[in-house]
């Protein structure tokens, strides 16, 4: 639960880089990562695992019957696999933004520099 709130916070600054068309550098000391970092934490803590309020949660859906079960299952399923294909798109948009703006590896100084070491390595290997 907590990798899928972080790849969803992910994604809305992938989107956000995107959108503004500026690049964000982001790092662990960073109040942007850690307090979000420290939300998602904590409201997973207080509402799951903080006096085993899980147990509680468990026995409530076992009460419920299965054909609503199952409809909450291929709904919460849905939510994950929108969520993660959310996140690879986020980041293919990343990607097309890089080519577009000859940033990060597409930029022409690493794409010269990636030539040079396998010029170098094909002469290596000749020898």
């Amino acid at each position: 639960m907590i990798v899928l709130q972080i790849w969803l916070l992910l994604s809305i600054g992938n989107y956000y880089s995107f959108i503004t068309n500026k690049d964000v550098e982001l790092s662990i000391n960073m109040p942007i990562i850690y307090i979000p970092l420290i939300i998602i934490i904590g409201f997973n803590y207080f509402t799951l695992d903080f006096k085993d309020t899980w147990i509680i949660y468990c026995k409530e859906f076992d009460k419920i019957s299965t054909r609503k079960n199952k409809k909450g299952s291929i709904i919460v399923w849905c939510i994950i696999f929108l969520i993660i294909i959310n996140t690879f798109f986020s980041f293919y948009l990343l990607s097309v933004k890089a080519k577009k703006n000859q940033t990060g590896p597409y930029s022409k100084e690493y794409i010269q520099l990636q030539k040079n070491k396998d010029s170098l390595d094909n002469i290596n290997k000749i020898r």
